[in-house]
């Protein structure tokens, strides 16, 4: 079955609030065609001459382009284990960059540097991006917004600077293996916000399978009793810190995709500049409390490798999510 889409405008072409507006949500396709759970962006009505076949809908809401098959499937592939890895890695290399169980360096200038290499390499990845982009229409569109767009980044710009501050709080409570189990509450809390947010809606074996995953979390989790009242305590407190953590990062999550695919036209890479300088800005006022420490100290005070090298996971794991958020959704993510 097939939806037919008429009056579609110019390929590349931007509202005047200069978003990209083209989007077919579940409640706008014919009635009866498809279910409420499935929907898929204009773009790739565009690039299928017009009609959807059914397999292009994805319930999950990922939306690769259909016409470039394996290829699409491959980046898809590639994206999901960049994101496997890097998150398996972050909290490890983040707990080796301690120095006798503790961090022996400023964490806000770790963070800071984090958005700085994001956004360093973003510039990078766009100015390529513009290079080999030869038509000059799409090219100005790779970089075309108003500040009224800008100014939406503010807002997950300080829940990830939150997020990521709290990674390092929770890391110096408890061990990488238990943040992990623990982290996996993030399903069902970007479940919900995904659902209320987005609009997106679950099916029933999407919503059994986050339940699912969530009991799973609980039931893998140590037995306090086995742990001691020192290492007990820890878990509590690890706990309430890595539930607020989930919660704060799975509204910067599912806010950040919906304000990447309102503009579609935009590059990823372009977007994740804006929403890095508001990062570095964000995070610099963290400073503002440890400026006695750091003007005796100095900046860098008590770096090693490991902490250049949980940096650079740190920073890896943001532009691989970036992309899922853009070309993915929130669900895919919160599933690997």
């Amino acid at each position: 079955s097939t939806v037919e889409v008429h009056e579609e405008p110019e390929p590349g072409s931007i509202a005047d609030n200069g978003s990209d507006s083209r989007f077919l949500s579940p409640r706008s396709a014919p009635h009866g065609a498809h279910s409420e759970s499935e929907y898929v962006s204009a773009d790739s009505i565009y690039w299928s001459g017009g009609t959807v076949p059914t397999s292009t809908y994805c319930s999950t809401g990922a939306e690769l382009d259909p016409s470039m098959g394996s290829q699409s499937l491959l980046f898809g592939f590639i994206m999901v284990l960049s994101v496997i890895l890097t998150r398996t890695a972050e909290p490890i290399a983040v707990a080796y960059s301690k120095t006798d169980n503790a961090f022996a360096y400023n964490v806000s200038v770790v963070v800071i540097a984090v958005e700085m290499v994001k956004f360093v390499f973003s510039a990078f990845a766009l100015g390529i991006q513009v290079h080999i982009t030869k038509d000059p229409h799409k090219r100005q569109q790779l970089t075309a917004f108003t500040w009224r767009q800008n100014l939406h980044y503010i807002a997950p710009s300080v829940l990830y600077a939150v997020a990521n501050t709290l990674l390092f709080a929770i890391l110096a409570l408890i061990n990488p293996g238990i943040y992990h189990v623990l982290a996996n509450m993030k399903i069902l809390t970007t479940g919900l916000l995904f659902r209320y947010m987005l609009g997106k809606m679950l099916d029933d074996l999407q919503w059994s399978a986050l339940i699912l995953l969530t009991l799973g979390t609980v039931m893998s989790m140590p037995e306090v009793r086995a742990l001691g009242t020192f290492l007990a305590s820890n878990i509590f407190y690890g706990f309430l810190l890595c539930l607020l953590q989930c919660v704060v990062s799975s509204l910067a999550s599912v806010y950040i995709e919906m304000h990447f695919k309102r503009h579609r036209t935009q590059s990823i890479f372009f977007q994740n500049m804006q929403l890095y300088a508001y990062g570095i800005i964000v995070n610099c006022c963290y400073l503002i409390k440890d400026h006695e420490e750091l003007s005796e100290k100095g900046m860098f005070y008590g770096w090693t490798g490991l902490v250049v090298l949980a940096m650079l996971v740190e920073a890896s794991v943001g532009i691989a999510l970036s992309f899922i958020f853009k070309f993915m959704d929130n669900i895919v993510y919160i599933f690997v």
